[in-house]
């Protein structure tokens, strides 16, 4: 499972991000395949394991960033248990580790619990240090309703808005870097490019065709 996280969609009234989180689904379509896609408040989630796939979804357009994670249940019992097992694959007794827990949605349980009752499990079951401050590895687990998600790297997108949200304009590219610079802080904003070569010979060499 790829959780997909966005920042700036989530600021925009109801309608606009219903548009906004389908025109994104849709790009990160053309990214995974036909891997089912399916979005809630605030997160998109892919079908997949892939951490390719992550990191080419990180780079799609409006991307906050992505994580790999194992789902679960939110029942604490086997929450904790799920947790032990995904921290045992990437911590040791020399490793430093701490537990992050959030939540969305009512509980028996407060977020800081369920890190601390996950963090001793985990301890135990590895002998492990625990080091909120500086730790080498950060188990990280996403509470939401009756479900869950444990992971323990994020990695960061470009941001920005989804691709095709804020119309089409023609980028004049002459081979230097002002203009592919310009042309990529504009797609960051959500605008299709139409790219235009601007044939400049014999004013300037052929590297710039090159470089186009």
């Amino acid at each position: 499972m790829i959780i997909v996280r966005y920042g700036e969609i989530g600021l925009k009234s109801p309608q606009t991000r219903r548009v906004m989180e389908q025109r994104l689904v849709e790009n990160i379509k053309t990214v995974v395949g036909g891997k089912p896609i399916r979005r809630e408040r605030g997160r998109i989630y892919v079908e997949s394991g892939s951490r390719e796939d992550a990191e080419r979804v990180a780079r799609v357009f409006g991307v906050v960033s992505t994580s790999v994670a194992v789902k679960t249940t939110s029942d604490a019992e086997t929450l904790i248990s799920d947790a032990v097992i995904q921290a045992k694959k990437v911590i040791d007794e020399e490793t430093k580790f701490a537990v992050r827990a959030r939540r969305k949605g009512l509980h028996p349980y407060k977020s800081m619990e369920i890190a601390g009752m996950i963090g001793a499990e985990i301890k135990d079951a590895t002998g492990a240090a625990v080091d909120l401050t500086n730790p080498d590895v950060t188990i990280q687990v996403e509470i939401r309703d009756k479900a869950a998600y444990i992971f323990h790297e994020i990695i960061s997108g470009v941001g920005g808005m989804p691709l095709g949200t804020q119309g089409r304009v023609v980028a004049l590219v002459s081979g230097g870097i002002d203009s592919p610079v310009a042309a990529w802080m504009m797609m960051k904003r959500g605008v299709e490019i139409v790219a235009l070569f601007m044939d400049c010979r014999p004013l300037v060499d052929d590297r710039t065709i090159d470089r186009a």
